[in-house]
């Protein structure tokens, strides 16, 4: 499906041209390390017009995932099921009930911009309007043409994670400009498959503790390069299964999607931007059974990261004074 979106946007971000590919690149930062720093952003203060005292009366009424030691001890601030739940639809719910209007409608903007970058069956249209709402709450908390310019923060954000949501918005509008059929996965555009790469890197039997050594590096480094060459072949006509134990189960390729859009040269300068649907925002890719982000396990329920019985007499040399194993002593007496 092919929708004109009718906006004129003065651009924040503007790619960069390669003088040796002739093409725009875009450089953004991924939205699961963007959430993760918004919900650290809002365990220190306020964030926007949202407070986070906030957030603390909603985790303390314990009526939601959202908990307590999530804000006051800052748990797990890498977690991007934390910081689903720190911006969810139900601690949205519950600041609506008690008159925080404004910190309810961070929430929203919050959930529904992430939502637009990882869910699927959501049409190209509706992702663009839900991140450019953002993208507007973003430029109204600052008139930039004022001097003298915003310092480090901008209302409770840090002036590089302000910067670099609003450039992944731009980002993200002047891809299906740039890219060759005109559309892509917006969920395709983030670090993991680097993460996932060095991830098959670390599994290989030559790599200590996830760490590949320097004799086999360039050997496993062929391995994995010859797996991704037949994972993503489209001719493959046989079915794969490069692990012992999968943790994701093996998604079929829908047929009779139609044919895809004839790929046309990069463009060097965009005059206007026509959003298409890809496979990725086709309604019958919307999860029926959604995975509800994991927080802290209730009281009944068995830990998460616990060790072994052992782990309090196991050493870890990485962690103990080096005088001790080069064998002097540490007796300070």
């Amino acid at each position: 499906m092919q929708c004109s979106f009718h906006r004129h946007i003065d651009w924040f971000y503007v790619p960069e041209f390669s003088d040796s590919r002739r093409q725009l690149e875009v450089k953004i930062i991924d939205s699961q390390h963007l959430l993760t720093r918004h919900r650290s952003a809002v365990c220190k203060g306020h964030l926007g017009h949202a407070k986070k005292q906030h957030f603390i009366q909603v985790a303390a009424e314990n009526s939601t995932p959202l908990k307590l030691g999530m804000m006051e001890q800052q748990l797990n601030m890498q977690s991007t099921d934390f910081a689903l739940i720190t911006f969810s639809q139900n601690v949205q719910n519950s600041m609506e009930t008690a008159g925080h209007n404004q910190s309810a409608e961070l929430c929203k903007l919050v959930h529904d911009w992430f939502a637009a970058n990882d869910e699927p069956g959501i049409s190209a249209v509706e992702r663009c309007q839900m991140k450019l709402r953002y993208r507007d709450y973003l430029l109204s908390l600052d008139d930039l043409s004022c001097f003298p310019p915003p310092g480090s923060h901008i209302n409770g954000y840090s002036l590089a994670l302000w910067e670099a949501t609003i450039s992944s918005i731009d980002a993200d509008l002047q891809m299906y400009a740039i890219t060759r059929r005109r559309t892509y996965n917006n969920r395709s555009l983030s670090s993991q498959p680097c993460e996932s790469l060095y991830s098959s890197l670390a599994t290989m039997p030559g790599a200590r503790n996830g760490v590949p050594s320097a004799v086999d590096l360039e050997v496993n480094m062929a391995k994995i390069c010859g797996e991704c060459v037949v994972r993503q072949d489209p001719t493959r006509g046989f079915s794969t299964r490069l692990s012992s134990a999968p943790v994701y189960p093996q998604m079929l390729l829908e047929k009779g999607v139609g044919p895809l859009l004839e790929p046309k040269a990069v463009p060097t300068f965009i005059r206007e931007i026509t959003i298409q649907d890809h496979l990725f925002d086709a309604p019958q890719r919307r999860r029926l059974c959604r995975k509800e982000p994991r927080g802290i396990s209730a009281i009944h329920e068995s830990g998460k990261g616990g060790h072994g019985v052992r782990h309090f007499h196991k050493t870890d040399e990485s962690k103990i004074n080096p005088l001790i194993r080069a064998g002097l002593s540490v007796d300070s007496k």
